[in-house]
């Protein structure tokens, strides 16, 4: 089996229509058949025409003087192709009777937007010699009028490039660097995501000492991975009140991260300890917190391998226990 070399793999590539468009080639291409001494005459037309088309976006449909701003700036993305396209310089003051004939003879890359006849009939416009012309469209069809101008309007200025090589270049290198930080970013978020230390805990059955009666949150909510909120699971306030997670087997813990609630009333439990079982029924406290801890801040405990099937939270005499989440990382 012959492997092509890497440059005309590259090449390859690069002829692809959505790579050609994102690495700009056909913009590139089209500018260097641009004739060099033009390019600059082309792009003060280009320029100027887009000043007349943001005015005439500024004012909006419901003014009919943008008419003429639309005139203006059509006249002059013609006066750029036809400075592109022709070996003789149009005469200043330009003059419609002058650019619509020449652009007549231009073939256009891309077919217009708008039916042909709508097109002719807008160069005709164009040519008028009555000042108020464009004034005479009748109310009732003006919105519709304007509409069809500002298309075509639209497709004469994206018939041209005004970009420069160098400008192509630089956005193309642009792209390429924000490709390849998203490449990255993602790749690192993949890494991460697939080496990550699984949380034992998520959507494992939950038990509490009790549920009170108008929790508004299953005691489950304490292991279905939402960390933010309200709270999870919420004891009647008791002499021992407790929540608790059953790992389904016995693990060897790395880290416990406990979240609290997050409606207010943050150390009515304290103080809390965590607890540590392997048969459900002997547990060991392996950790107290006497602070004040939240959902941005979890109450964070360090296990160094110890065992445990059974993971609990108790909380003091005469309190309850409201938490959002409780997590748990090891392996077996």
């Amino acid at each position: 089996m012959v492997v092509p070399p890497m440059n005309a793999t590259l090449e390859r590539l690069s002829n692809w229509r959505l790579v050609d468009s994102f690495l700009l080639k056909s913009a590139e291409r089209t500018v260097s058949s641009y004739p060099q001494g033009r390019q600059e005459k082309m792009r003060q037309f280009f320029r100027v025409a887009g000043q007349r088309m943001r005015a005439a976006e500024e004012l909006g449909d419901g003014d009919t003087s943008v008419l003429a701003l639309y005139r203006e700036a059509a006249l002059l993305y013609m006066a750029a192709l036809v400075t592109l396209s022709s070996d003789e310089a149009l005469p200043e003051p330009l003059r419609s009777e002058t650019i619509v004939p020449r652009f007549r003879e231009h073939s256009p890359s891309r077919p217009p937007p708008r039916p042909s006849e709508e097109v002719e009939d807008f160069l005709d416009l164009l040519l008028t010699e009555d000042p108020l012309a464009l004034d005479k469209v009748p109310p009732e069809q003006a919105a519709e009028r304007i509409q069809s101008i500002r298309t075509i309007v639209g497709w004469l200025g994206d018939l041209i490039e005004p970009r420069t090589i160098r400008q192509i270049k630089t956005q193309r290198g642009v792209r390429i660097g924000l490709l390849g930080t998203a490449v990255v970013v993602l790749a690192v978020w993949g890494f991460n995501k697939a080496f990550s230390p699984k949380d034992l805990a998520l959507h494992k059955p939950v038990q509490a000492s009790s549920v009170h009666p108008a929790a508004t949150s299953p005691p489950t909510g304490l292991t279905d991975g939402v960390t933010s909120g309200t709270y999870g699971v919420h004891t009647n306030r008791e002499d021992s009140p407790w929540v608790q997670v059953d790992l389904e087997d016995v693990y060897r813990i790395d880290k416990v991260k406990v979240y609290n609630r997050g409606d207010g009333w943050f150390d009515d439990g304290l103080p809390m300890t965590l607890q540590f079982s392997e048969d459900g029924k002997e547990f060991t406290e392996v950790d107290k917190r006497t602070t004040n801890f939240g959902q941005l801040i979890p109450w964070s405990y360090d296990a160094h391998k110890k065992k445990a099937r059974y993971v609990r939270v108790a909380g003091a005499k005469g309190t309850y226990v409201t938490l959002s989440e409780l997590e748990v990382f090891g392996r077996k």
